[in-house]
């Protein structure tokens, strides 16, 4: 109810009253700014269901905010959005990332093997009477035939 309605001056009513607890007097206040003051404590009371309220939300909020921390609208938290990782968020950059250090890490370990760089015995020498009527047929190592090739399709790859 606003002050206008209760046809009184509410600053003037809280000046007296104010006078009349300083002097210690009795108190003598109208019925109207009773009512006006109840009013008004209604009112308080109200806010104070809405601050509740709304520090309820707000706490509701912040968990729900906490579990969808990463939580990606264009790939449903996954990282992947069904074609390819999602360029959205962490999640898919990461799972971009670990799908380039797999394919580096094949061709590290392609590179790396022994047997990479080992010639391969397709066939042993032959001998008649102690001479080599043939020699052995050795097929020169994997990475002979590989020349680079590996890293530059996964390098390749990669740019695209």
């Amino acid at each position: 109810m606003s002050k206008e309605r209760l046809d009184f001056d509410v600053e003037r009513e809280m000046e007296h009253l104010k006078k009349i607890v300083k002097k210690d007097d009795r108190l003598t206040i109208s019925s109207r700014f009773v009512k006006y003051l109840i009013e008004q404590a209604e009112e308080n009371l109200k806010f104070d269901w809405v601050i509740e309220d709304l520090q309820m939300q707000r706490d509701h909020a912040v968990e729900r905010l906490k579990e969808l921390d990463g939580f990606c609208i264009h790939c449903n938290g996954k990282g992947f959005n069904g074609l390819d990782y999602c360029t959205q968020c962490v999640k898919g950059k990461n799972l971009k990332l670990e799908q380039q250090n797999k394919r580096y890490r094949e061709v590290l370990e392609f590179y790396a093997s022994k047997e990479t760089h080992e010639h391969v015995l397709r066939s042993e020498a032959v001998y008649e009477n102690g001479i080599c009527i043939s020699p052995p047929d050795i097929e020169p190592p994997a990475i002979y035939f590989d020349k680079g090739e590996k890293s530059r399709q996964v390098l390749e790859a990669d740019e695209q």
